[in-house]
């Protein structure tokens, strides 16, 4: 006896917080991030009209994180990263973004 198997496959963003409110969205971005990171999000995922590959996924969020950690300052400027698809989860190990501290004005 054969049996055929039919998966339904689709992508879902959405956030839950602790208070229960919810939402689902293309980019989401929580904390200060949400004010700073969400706009350059929203703005590269509509020019691209959604079509973002791996390694421009990864670009654009090491951009985010570099804006949020200039505006911060008090942090340190190491991340990782995690990618969640059809392979599983795969976790980066820590490395830092590039920095640049060397301005007249400091």
């Amino acid at each position: 006896m054969l049996y055929q198997f039919h998966l339904l496959v689709f992508r879902f963003l959405g956030l839950t917080d602790l208070l229960g409110s919810h939402y689902e969205d293309n980019t989401i971005a929580t904390g200060y991030g949400g004010y700073i990171a969400q706009p350059i999000l929203r703005k590269f995922y509509d020019d691209k009209k959604g079509n973002i590959s791996k390694e421009e996924a990864k670009a654009i969020l090491e951009k985010c994180l570099t804006v949020l950690f200039y505006r911060d300052a008090r942090t340190i400027n190491k991340i990782q990263i995690a990618v969640a698809d059809e392979n599983g989860v795969q976790i980066s190990e820590p490395y830092p973004l590039p920095t640049q501290w060397t301005f007249k004005g400091f």
